[in-house]
C-alpha cells in the first residue's frame, strides 16, 4: 500500500510540475538545494559567495529544509517542494548536498544540469544503494518507487579509488563521476578561518581562555542506541585539557576543568575541527575533514562488530584508517597525554583517498557550475 501510495503521490508531482516548467522561464540561475543542515550548509555557502563575487550574471538561489515531524511537517514540506519545482525550472543548474524528491523523481527541461556533491567529504559508511535492505538502509521497494538518485549529470568523489565507492552507492555510471572534492577542503586549511573561529570560541565559552590544548570528539550518528560520550568525558583529564564534545543532531558540551557547561549548538563541525589540537572520532566521515585539517586522530571503537555488521565501510577500515585506533578510551586519553600519534598513516590516507587537497576547491567547482549552465 505504501508504494502504491509513493507511486500516485509521483504522477500529481510529474503533473504539476508539467505545468510550472510551461509556465517558469529558464533565467541565469543556479539553485543549491540542501536537507541536510535545515538552514545551513558550509560547501553551499562557500559556494554562493564565490559565484556572487565573481560570477554576478548568475542568480544564487538557496534552499534549505527538513522534513518536519507529523502531519504539519509533511504539509509545510509539501508547499516547499512546490516552490523547489519553480525553481528548479527556472535554473541551468542545480546543485544538491543530498538526495532530492524533486530532482530524482521529476522529468526535467533538458537544457537543466544537476550535481550532486554529497554531505559526507570522503566514501566510508556505506550508503544508498550499497546498504539496501540492510538495518541501516532502505528498502529495495521504496528506493525504486522514490527514483533514489537519478538524473545526475555529475557526481562528486575525492579520489579515483573513491570513484568505485560512489559509484556503487549512487548506482552511478563512471561518466557521471567527476573527481573533485568539497569546498570545505579549502576552509579547513584557511588559517584565517581558524583564528575567527578560536576567537568566537572563547567569547562563547571564556572558561577555556586557559592555554589549555583542545580535544574534540566528534562521533558518528548510531540507529537504535546511544554514543559512548560519558567514557571520554570520565577518560579525558578535563584539568589538563579542554573538551569539546559535537554531537550528532548539533548537542555541544563543553567540559573544562571538570565542570560541564552547555550553552546551546553555536558551531558546526567543520568550524569545531579548527578549535581542536586532538581529534576523537570512530566511523564518521568527520576523519576526512580532520586529516586535512592536519589533526592527530585517534578512534574509539568500543562497538566495532556491531557497527560493521550492521552497516560497514568501503574501505579496510582496521588496516586503512589514520591515526590510531582502540576500543578502551582510558588507552586513547593515555596516547593523547602521551602524544602519541600515527601522522605518517594520516598522510599515507590522504593521498590515497583525497587526491586534491592542494586545489582551489571552491573555485573550481564553480566553474563547472558555470560551464553547466552555458
Amino acid at each position: 500500500m505504501k508504494i502504491l501510495v509513493l507511486k500516485v503521490g509521483i504522477v500529481l508531482l510529474r503533473f504539476v510540475y508539467f505545468f510550472i516548467k510551461l509556465l517558469v522561464p529558464t533565467k541565469n540561475q543556479v539553485t543549491f538545494i540542501s536537507r541536510q543542515a535545515g538552514n545551513y550548509s558550509l560547501d553551499i555557502d562557500l559556494l554562493t559567495k564565490y559565484m556572487k563575487e565573481n560570477y554576478p550574471e548568475y542568480t544564487c538561489v538557496v534552499m534549505h529544509k527538513e522534513i518536519g515531524k507529523g502531519i504539519g511537517g509533511l504539509i509545510s514540506y509539501g508547499f516547499h517542494m512546490l516552490d523547489q519545482m519553480v525553481q528548479i525550472s527556472g535554473s541551468r543548474c542545480v546543485v544538491l548536498d543530498g538526495y532530492c524528491i524533486n530532482i530524482s523523481c521529476l522529468h526535467h527541461k533538458k537544457s537543466l544540469k544537476v550535481i550532486q556533491m554529497w554531505h559526507a567529504l570522503g566514501s566510508l559508511k556505506k550508503f544508498g544503494f550499497s546498504i539496501l535492505d540492510n538495518a541501516e538502509g532502505r528498502s529495495s521497494a521504496i528506493s525504486k518507487a522514490m527514483h533514489m538518485h537519478e538524473n545526475y549529470d555529475y557526481i562528486l568523489t575525492t579520489s579515483e579509488i573513491s570513484k568505485g565507492f560512489f559509484m556503487e552507492a549512487f548506482n552511478a555510471k563512471e561518466s557521471q563521476m567527476k573527481v573533485l572534492g568539497l569546498p570545505r577542503m579549502d576552509f579547513l586549511q584557511s588559517k584565517e578561518e581558524k583564528q575567527t573561529i578560536r576567537k568566537r570560541f572563547l567569547e562563547i565559552y571564556p572558561e577555556c581562555d586557559n592555554g589549555k590544548e583542545m580535544v574534540l570528539y566528534g562521533p558518528t550518528m548510531r540507529i537504535g542506541c546511544d554514543v559512548d560520550w560519558p567514557s571520554v568525558i570520565e577518560h579525558i583529564d578535563t584539568h589538563r585539557y579542554n573538551l569539546l564534545l559535537k554531537l550528532h543532531g548539533g548537542r555541544e558540551i563543553v567540559v573544562v576543568d571538570g565542570n560541564t557547561i552547555e550553552r546551546g549548538n553555536h558551531f558546526y563541525g567543520m568550524e569545531a575541527l579548527h578549535l581542536a589540537d586532538y581529534f576523537i572520532s570512530d566511523y564518521s566521515a568527520m576523519i576526512y575533514e580532520a586529516a586535512i585539517a592536519g589533526l592527530p586522530i585517534y578512534l574509539y571503537i568500543y562497538d566495532y562488530d556491531t557497527y560493521m555488521a550492521g552497516r560497514g565501510t568501503y574501505i579496510d577500515f582496521l588496516s586503512e584508517m589514520p591515526g590510531k585506533m582502540s576500543k578502551s578510551m582510558k588507552e586513547i586519553a593515555t596516547w593523547i597525554e602521551e602524544k602519541d600519534m600515527n601522522t605518517e598513516k594520516t598522510q599515507e590516507f590522504i593521498r590515497k583517498y583525497v587526491s586534491q587537497v592542494d586545489h582551489n576547491i571552491t573555485a573550481e567547482l564553480c566553474e563547472l557550475i558555470v560551464s553547466c549552465c552555458k
